[in-house]
């Protein structure tokens, strides 16, 4: 929600669920819309290996503060100048990281476990946090807003059929269990058909 809110509105208010629903709302080009969103989040995240966090006590990125001019930031090109990458790490907590290095994908999660970077900017349903670890530091002010997973549909293909049917599946949707179900599929190498069927099934919605 809160990214295609910020990409159709760079001043839209993306602190909260609601907010980031009715600022993407109200920005949409005629013909379309938008259904429930899911409590799941696909949010910008920061994270660090277990021995970071243990070595600088760190839990949130607020605690990066007195020790990022030490440290390197590993993300995607794109987080050198986005409004909620670095300019709003430094605006927001007063987190001026020494070095960045453009990264993303595999090579991205590949560089925190080395300790080829000492954060990385990854997306919380990353199923590799939780194969490795990682530790993810908590946006206490809402630096990265909200971001919950939202059905954008065309507005005459939003019958009430469809639209509970998605409504269905969505709230059934975490964080956590978008993890896993990614997991599944990416790292597990399970068929996403099969992955689907069975959260279908499980959820009493096959």
């Amino acid at each position: 929600t809160g990214a295609l809110a910020k990409y159709l509105n760079p001043d839209a208010d993306t602190s909260t669920t609601d907010a980031a629903v009715s600022a993407l709302t109200s920005s949409l080009p005629a013909g379309l819309t938008v259904l429930d969103p899911a409590p799941a989040e696909d949010n910008d995240s920061i994270n660090v290996t277990k021995a970071t966090a243990q070595k600088y006590q760190l839990t949130s990125v607020a605690d990066l503060a007195a020790h990022a001019g030490d440290l390197t930031l590993g993300a995607p090109p794109e987080f050198k100048l986005r409004p909620q990458g670095i300019p709003g790490l430094e605006r927001t907590y007063g987190v001026t990281f020494g070095t960045f290095r453009p990264l993303k994908g595999a090579a991205l999660v590949n560089a925190l476990k080395n300790g080829q970077v000492d954060a990385a900017n990854i997306f919380s349903t990353d199923p590799a946090i939780a194969a490795n670890d990682f530790v993810t530091l908590t946006d206490d002010k809402r630096l990265f807003g909200a971001q919950n997973i939202v059905p954008l549909v065309r507005a005459d293909a939003a019958t009430p059929e469809v639209s509970a049917a998605l409504d269905a599946v969505n709230a059934k949707l975490t964080t956590a269990t978008l993890s896993d179900l990614l997991k599944k599929t990416d790292i597990d190498k399970q068929d996403p058909a099969t992955v689907a069927k069975e959260f279908l099934t499980a959820n009493g919605l096959g």
